[in-house]
Protein backbone atom coordinates (compact mmCIF):
# COMPACT_ATOMS: atom_id res chain seq x y z
CA UNK A 1 0.00 0.00 0.00
CA UNK A 2 1.36 3.47 -0.79
CA UNK A 3 2.00 6.21 1.79
CA UNK A 4 0.06 9.13 0.83
CA UNK A 5 -1.19 12.61 1.82
CA UNK A 6 -4.62 12.48 2.72
CA UNK A 7 -7.05 14.82 2.51
CA UNK A 8 -7.59 17.59 4.99
CA UNK A 9 -10.96 18.02 7.09
CA UNK A 10 -11.67 21.51 6.30
CA UNK A 11 -14.43 24.41 7.43
CA UNK A 12 -14.49 25.72 4.28
CA UNK A 13 -16.08 24.39 0.65
CA UNK A 14 -13.03 25.02 -1.39
CA UNK A 15 -11.12 22.85 0.70
CA UNK A 16 -13.15 19.78 -0.52
CA UNK A 17 -10.22 17.77 -1.63
CA UNK A 18 -9.53 13.87 -2.40
CA UNK A 19 -7.51 11.05 -1.47
CA UNK A 20 -5.24 8.47 -2.91
CA UNK A 21 -6.67 4.98 -2.05
CA UNK A 22 -4.81 1.86 -2.60
CA UNK A 23 -7.05 -1.05 -3.03
CA UNK A 24 -6.15 -4.41 -4.49
CA UNK A 25 -8.55 -3.00 -7.97
CA UNK A 26 -8.47 0.75 -7.50
CA UNK A 27 -6.27 3.64 -6.99
CA UNK A 28 -7.48 6.89 -6.59
CA UNK A 29 -5.06 9.66 -7.66
CA UNK A 30 -6.50 12.59 -6.29
CA UNK A 31 -4.54 14.35 -3.89
CA UNK A 32 -4.66 16.79 -0.31
CA UNK A 33 -4.45 20.57 -1.06
CA UNK A 34 -2.19 20.59 2.06
CA UNK A 35 1.68 21.35 3.01
CA UNK A 36 4.55 18.32 3.10
CA UNK A 37 7.34 20.65 3.30
CA UNK A 38 10.80 19.28 2.18
CA UNK A 39 14.40 20.75 3.13
CA UNK A 40 16.00 20.62 0.28
CA UNK A 41 13.21 23.14 -1.18
CA UNK A 42 14.35 26.39 -0.10
CA UNK A 43 14.76 28.63 -2.85
CA UNK A 44 16.17 32.23 -2.06
CA UNK A 45 13.64 34.12 -4.27
CA UNK A 46 14.75 37.35 -6.45
CA UNK A 47 12.06 39.85 -6.75
CA UNK A 48 10.76 43.09 -5.45
CA UNK A 49 10.19 42.98 -1.68
CA UNK A 50 6.06 43.36 -2.03
CA UNK A 51 5.28 40.94 -5.06
CA UNK A 52 5.91 37.20 -6.11
CA UNK A 53 8.91 35.69 -7.41
CA UNK A 54 6.87 34.43 -9.79
CA UNK A 55 8.27 30.64 -11.57
CA UNK A 56 5.25 29.70 -13.44
CA UNK A 57 6.30 29.89 -16.47
CA UNK A 58 3.41 31.64 -18.02
CA UNK A 59 1.10 30.22 -15.93
CA UNK A 60 -0.15 32.51 -13.68
CA UNK A 61 0.28 36.18 -14.00
CA UNK A 62 1.22 38.83 -11.01
CA UNK A 63 -2.19 39.75 -10.73
CA UNK A 64 -3.55 36.33 -10.76
CA UNK A 65 -1.26 35.03 -7.72
CA UNK A 66 -2.25 38.22 -5.89
CA UNK A 67 -5.44 37.72 -5.95
CA UNK A 68 -4.99 34.23 -4.70
CA UNK A 69 -2.91 35.74 -1.95
CA UNK A 70 -5.98 38.04 -1.21
CA UNK A 71 -8.59 35.29 -0.79
CA UNK A 72 -5.85 33.09 1.49
CA UNK A 73 -5.98 36.10 3.74
CA UNK A 74 -9.58 36.54 3.60
CA UNK A 75 -10.31 33.42 4.24
CA UNK A 76 -7.68 33.13 7.40
CA UNK A 77 -9.48 35.96 8.75
CA UNK A 78 -12.80 35.77 8.17
CA UNK A 79 -13.45 32.03 8.79
CA UNK A 80 -12.34 28.92 11.33
CA UNK A 81 -8.71 28.05 10.60
CA UNK A 82 -8.17 24.34 11.37
CA UNK A 83 -4.73 23.52 12.11
CA UNK A 84 -4.40 19.66 12.11
CA UNK A 85 -6.13 18.65 9.37
CA UNK A 86 -3.94 16.10 7.72
CA UNK A 87 -2.47 14.96 11.19
CA UNK A 88 -6.24 14.09 12.23
CA UNK A 89 -6.36 12.25 8.60
CA UNK A 90 -3.18 10.31 8.77
CA UNK A 91 -3.11 9.63 13.11
CA UNK A 92 -6.21 10.40 14.28
CA UNK A 93 -6.70 12.52 17.05
CA UNK A 94 -9.26 15.38 17.61
CA UNK A 95 -9.10 18.38 15.21
CA UNK A 96 -7.75 21.35 16.53
CA UNK A 97 -9.21 24.78 15.20
CA UNK A 98 -8.68 28.53 15.68
CA UNK A 99 -10.86 31.23 15.57
CA UNK A 100 -10.36 33.48 12.50
CA UNK A 101 -7.46 35.38 12.86
CA UNK A 102 -7.34 39.66 11.11
CA UNK A 103 -3.47 39.86 11.02
CA UNK A 104 -3.80 37.86 8.06
CA UNK A 105 -4.82 40.96 6.34
CA UNK A 106 -1.77 42.58 7.08
CA UNK A 107 0.72 39.65 5.92
CA UNK A 108 1.69 40.42 2.81
CA UNK A 109 4.02 38.47 0.33
CA UNK A 110 7.38 39.50 0.44
CA UNK A 111 8.83 38.01 -2.51
CA UNK A 112 6.84 34.14 -2.45
CA UNK A 113 8.52 32.23 -4.95
CA UNK A 114 5.83 30.12 -6.93
CA UNK A 115 7.26 27.39 -8.78
CA UNK A 116 5.18 25.27 -11.08
CA UNK A 117 6.43 21.79 -11.49
CA UNK A 118 5.70 19.49 -14.34
CA UNK A 119 2.64 17.31 -13.38
CA UNK A 120 3.41 13.46 -13.36
CA UNK A 121 1.46 12.00 -16.18
CA UNK A 122 -0.42 9.15 -16.24
CA UNK A 123 2.09 6.88 -17.90
CA UNK A 124 4.65 7.90 -15.36
CA UNK A 125 1.68 6.97 -12.43
CA UNK A 126 1.62 3.77 -14.23
CA UNK A 127 4.92 3.16 -14.24
CA UNK A 128 5.17 3.43 -10.80
CA UNK A 129 2.33 1.65 -9.61
CA UNK A 130 2.13 -1.50 -11.85
CA UNK A 131 -0.63 -3.96 -11.96
CA UNK A 132 -2.84 -0.66 -9.96
CA UNK A 133 -5.56 0.58 -11.93
CA UNK A 134 -5.83 4.45 -11.93
CA UNK A 135 -8.98 6.16 -11.54
CA UNK A 136 -7.85 9.36 -12.17
CA UNK A 137 -6.19 8.43 -15.08
CA UNK A 138 -6.69 11.67 -18.15
CA UNK A 139 -3.84 13.99 -18.62
CA UNK A 140 -3.04 16.82 -16.94
CA UNK A 141 -3.56 14.54 -13.66
CA UNK A 142 -2.37 17.64 -11.47
CA UNK A 143 -0.17 15.75 -9.32
CA UNK A 144 3.58 15.64 -8.12
CA UNK A 145 5.67 14.14 -5.96
CA UNK A 146 6.15 15.65 -2.59
CA UNK A 147 9.45 16.25 -1.39
CA UNK A 148 11.54 13.52 0.16
CA UNK A 149 10.81 13.06 4.04
CA UNK A 150 6.93 14.40 3.27
CA UNK A 151 4.06 12.04 4.89
CA UNK A 152 2.83 11.60 1.34
CA UNK A 153 4.15 10.14 -2.00
CA UNK A 154 1.89 12.98 -4.46
CA UNK A 155 0.22 15.61 -3.49
CA UNK A 156 -0.82 18.97 -6.14
CA UNK A 157 1.39 21.30 -3.80
CA UNK A 158 4.03 21.85 -1.13
CA UNK A 159 5.54 24.95 0.38
CA UNK A 160 9.06 24.82 1.44
CA UNK A 161 10.48 24.09 4.73
CA UNK A 162 11.76 27.65 5.28
CA UNK A 163 7.65 28.99 3.86
CA UNK A 164 9.57 31.08 0.62
CA UNK A 165 8.16 29.05 -1.42
CA UNK A 166 5.11 26.82 -2.70
CA UNK A 167 5.58 24.32 -5.71
CA UNK A 168 2.25 24.03 -7.22
CA UNK A 169 1.85 21.60 -9.94
CA UNK A 170 1.41 22.92 -13.41
CA UNK A 171 -2.11 22.16 -14.39
CA UNK A 172 -3.05 23.35 -10.53
CA UNK A 173 -1.31 26.67 -10.66
CA UNK A 174 -4.17 28.90 -10.55
CA UNK A 175 -6.88 26.03 -8.52
CA UNK A 176 -6.83 27.92 -4.56
CA UNK A 177 -7.32 24.73 -3.21
CA UNK A 178 -3.34 24.08 -4.32
CA UNK A 179 -1.68 28.00 -4.44
CA UNK A 180 -4.10 29.45 -2.13
CA UNK A 181 -3.79 26.71 0.45
CA UNK A 182 -0.17 26.64 0.48
CA UNK A 183 -0.44 30.31 0.79
CA UNK A 184 -2.32 30.44 3.36
CA UNK A 185 -0.07 28.03 5.35
CA UNK A 186 2.74 30.55 4.49
CA UNK A 187 0.61 33.24 6.08
CA UNK A 188 -0.20 31.15 9.11
CA UNK A 189 3.26 30.73 9.45
CA UNK A 190 4.37 33.98 9.41
CA UNK A 191 1.98 34.54 11.87
CA UNK A 192 3.31 32.29 14.67
CA UNK A 193 1.23 29.01 14.20
CA UNK A 194 2.53 25.43 14.17
CA UNK A 195 1.11 24.45 10.30
CA UNK A 196 3.17 21.10 10.64
CA UNK A 197 -0.36 19.13 10.95
CA UNK A 198 -1.20 21.19 7.78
Amino acid sequence: MLVVKPPCQCTTSHRSNFVIIATTATLLFAVAFTVCGGSQYAPTPSCAASSFDNQTNGGATNSQLQALWQQAQQDLATQTIALNPVTVQMQGGTLQSVAPDTRADGVQPNCIAVITVPDLTVAQLQAENPGVALQHNTDPTGIIHCPAGAQAKYCHSFTASNNQAAYVSASEVLNFGATGWEFENIILARLGYDTAGR
